[in-house]
């Protein structure tokens, strides 16, 4: 099986056995990813986590969920 490696392509994931070299241009980059993460509205992160959260909670227990619903739509409309 042949490999093909590009000679412009700089960047490696692995070090294949040698020292590990961190490039100027890698800590460059690393440090701008952190810059645009901490810049990124927190607002926004947290409420995407409630609703991945809401979402695993609601899917692990869907008919319960579903039933619970049904209920609360039933006695709203008995009590009008």
């Amino acid at each position: 099986m042949s490999h093909y490696i590009s000679r412009h392509c700089t960047w490696r994931t692995t070090s294949y056995g040698d020292n590990v070299s961190i490039s100027k241009r890698d800590i460059q980059t690393l440090g701008e990813h952190f810059d645009a993460c901490r810049q990124s509205p927190s607002h926004l992160f947290a409420l995407r986590c409630v609703a991945e959260s809401t979402h695993g909670f609601v899917t692990s227990r869907f008919i319960t969920t579903l039933s619970i619903l049904v209920l609360v739509f039933a006695a709203g409309y008995w009590s009008m």
